[in-house]
């Protein structure tokens, strides 16, 4: 197995849970993003507030400049579509959270139509899940491999998809057997198509401290 040599990590921020604690909030969180958080159960709360942070030192690394934390502010649109604002005006930077268990990641991309990260761990998927998200051709390729890259094609497919998704902004709307994902045989991607069209993308994917896969996907045109 080849993982994509682009070192992905260079391109987004990683929290993990031993990082953050809730007596920081404050610090990292605005007013609002705090507020926004208390509905949430706590678990999810404190995996909200990882991502939220680790996107805003994306956000603060790609300004090239400390802004502080406090003047970026991040909000999701009616749509369920990440957003941020400085000093009140909202920006046009792309941005992504991900997070799984006790792991959280963000970044921002400029110059393109989409931009999805995923995290996922690396789990084992019984065969009536893995034919739920997969496609026929890509069912058929994971019954030919092998060893440890027939241990990762399911959770790399389903990471694949999920940051697809979050690309072109559908989340969950989209049916993962709508993407269609072409590996070859290092598992590294060819091409991606959503409702039979091709993508104009590049995708990336690395495993992180061999438990987890993570993905990045930048869309340059839509069709």
């Amino acid at each position: 197995m080849k993982i994509q040599s682009e070192n992905i990590l260079d391109s987004l921020s990683v929290i993990t849970d031993s990082q953050l604690s809730a007596d920081d909030y404050a610090t990292y969180l605005t007013a609002h993003e705090r507020a926004e958080l208390e509905n949430k159960p706590d678990k999810k709360k404190h995996l909200s507030a990882m991502g939220r942070v680790a996107v805003k030192n994306s956000i603060r690394r790609d300004a090239g400049s400390a802004i502080p934390y406090h003047a970026i502010e991040v909000f999701t649109t009616s749509t369920g579509v990440p957003k941020y604002k400085i000093d009140n005006q909202e920006q046009s930077g792309h941005i992504s959270i991900s997070h799984t268990k006790s792991i959280a990641i963000g970044g921002v991309a400029r110059n393109v139509c989409g931009f999805g990260l995923d995290i996922e761990a690396i789990r084992v998927f019984n065969e009536n899940t893995i034919q739920s998200f997969m496609t026929d051709i890509e069912w058929t390729q994971y019954r030919t491999l092998q060893g440890e890259n027939k241990s990762l094609f399911p959770t790399l497919m389903w990471s694949i998809k999920e940051a697809t998704s979050k690309a072109l902004g559908e989340g969950l709307r989209l049916h993962p057997k709508k993407i269609a994902v072409k590996l070859d045989g290092q598992l590294q991607v060819e091409h991606i198509s959503v409702r039979g069209s091709k993508l104009e993308a590049k995708t990336t994917w690395t495993l992180f401290e061999s438990l987890y896969i993570m993905v990045l996907i930048q869309i340059y045109e839509k069709s």
